[in-house]
């Protein structure tokens, strides 16, 4: 089951907060998919690069299978 790291998750950035919730939302409702990836970005309203990179933070890794792209 995914979850955020608290250490990283602080109620006072409600950035990585959001990003936390995205990242958990998408993966129990479009697992396996590239959709997760734009789902993300579209939820963060920010770059690939900056949505990538908040998603890490919340320790998630995972596989967008018809770009063959592993994040």
């Amino acid at each position: 089951m995914l979850s955020c790291k608290k250490t990283r998750c602080i109620s006072s950035d409600l950035v990585i907060l959001e990003a936390c919730i995205t990242c958990q939302r998408a993966a129990k409702e479009m697992r396996h998919s590239c959709v997760i990836h734009n789902f993300a970005r579209r939820s963060l309203y920010l770059s690939t690069q900056t949505a990538m990179a908040l998603l890490n933070i919340c320790s998630v890794s995972l596989k967008c299978i018809s770009a063959g792209i592993r994040w």
